[in-house]
């Protein structure tokens, strides 16, 4: 133990830097002689040309969804927190889709689903249950307004 700690204090003070294994210019020399190594991933069981029609396919489905960050969700139309809060604030559960008639199922799970319940409306159905629109108040208003401005 006092010798292993008599050899680490002896690196140290000689300036020997046991951990460099190659030296600097063996590094700068690997790095120029590969220069013209090019490698990729590609999936086992997969051709070259497979592997880039599967990537240009999940990338084209990408771009048609857009910028979830900046856009939202496209499938349903939400409210502010502020406008829930003051509506009431009540909870929607998740239905099973199998079992609950489209009418009942929250806005949420409703294809173009609106809160305030239009949606159903559109389609010449009288909301039930979950499916109940919520009553508009001037703060939706709002929130809509500073939405168009791109102020949100």
């Amino acid at each position: 133990m006092i010798f292993n700690v008599f050899t680490a204090c002896l690196l140290l003070i000689t300036g020997v830097n046991c951990f460099q294994l190659i030296s600097t210019s063996s590094i700068a020399n690997l790095k120029t002689s590969r220069v013209g190594l090019k490698m990729e991933y590609i999936p086992d069981g997969l051709t070259k040309a497979q592997w880039a029609k599967i990537k240009k396919q999940e990338e084209d489905a990408k771009k048609a969804k857009g910028d979830m960050a900046i856009m939202g969700t496209g499938k349903f139309k939400s409210r502010s927190m502020e406008a829930w809060q003051k509506a009431g604030a009540k909870h929607l559960f998740p239905v099973n889709p199998n079992e609950v008639p489209y009418e009942e199922r929250p806005y949420m799970q409703r294809k173009n689903g609106d809160w305030e319940g239009s949606d159903l409306k559109n389609q010449g159905l009288q909301a039930k249950g979950q499916g109940v629109g919520s009553k508009r108040l001037i703060v939706d208003d709002v929130y809509e307004i500073a939405k168009k401005a791109g102020k949100l």
